[in-house]
């Protein structure tokens, strides 16, 4: 009985390290939909009614982590596969990463002005840009790519006088949604269970 029971024991670490593996260049499409809307809503307001940006960016910032947690923990259990260490992972971040480049610049603008203007929103989506690249290189490969020409955005957005935000989050945007065109969803085993997860999942 133990060389069976250790058989099963292999299958299944070798059938997680797959599964894991699979999981690593692909994320729910529904993720990544509700965050390009967001950019786009956001990055518009930039050039329109800037007066709006900052608290729509920070509400809809919370807003959609709670969904995102959702609609990966319900992603999660519909492939039957639950890593609640990679979404804590992932929260931590995500949401860590960006609120403290978001503190970082709010912090440097109190000690030099020039970073008070749209200057200091550039500054932050380069810091958005690093975050995105740090991503790519532990899970989404993509984003390694990602990464790089939000930075660039970041730095060349100034220099476009007409409607830079909005063509820098329709780049953005670009970025994240043609790989969930091009990369196929993982399959649910049918040896696979769903494994209750407490935790939040993203």
């Amino acid at each position: 009985m133990s060389d069976v029971q250790q058989l099963r024991d292999d299958l299944h670490y070798v059938r997680g390290a797959m599964s894991r593996r699979e999981r690593a260049d692909y994320a729910p499409p529904g993720i990544m939909y509700l965050w390009v809307i967001y950019i786009l809503v956001g990055y518009t307001l930039m050039d329109f009614r800037i007066e709006y940006a900052g608290p729509f960016f920070a509400i809809g910032g919370v807003v959609g982590g709670i969904i995102s947690a959702i609609l990966g923990r319900i992603h999660s259990q519909k492939i039957g596969e639950s890593d609640r260490t990679t979404a804590i992972k992932a929260m931590l971040h995500f949401f860590g990463g960006i609120s403290f480049g978001a503190i970082g610049t709010i912090s440097l603008a109190t000690y030099l002005p020039t970073l008070r203007g749209t200057e200091g929103s550039q500054v932050f989506v380069v810091m958005i840009g690093l975050v995105y690249f740090l991503w790519g290189v532990h899970y989404q490969r993509y984003f390694m790519l990602l990464g790089p020409i939000v930075m660039a955005g970041g730095v060349l957005v100034g220099q476009i006088h007409h409607f830079g935000w909005t063509i820098l989050g329709a780049v953005i945007s670009l970025g994240l949604i043609l790989p969930t065109l091009f990369t196929s969803s993982p399959k649910v085993s049918a040896e696979s269970t769903p494994t209750p997860d407490p935790g939040a999942q993203a």
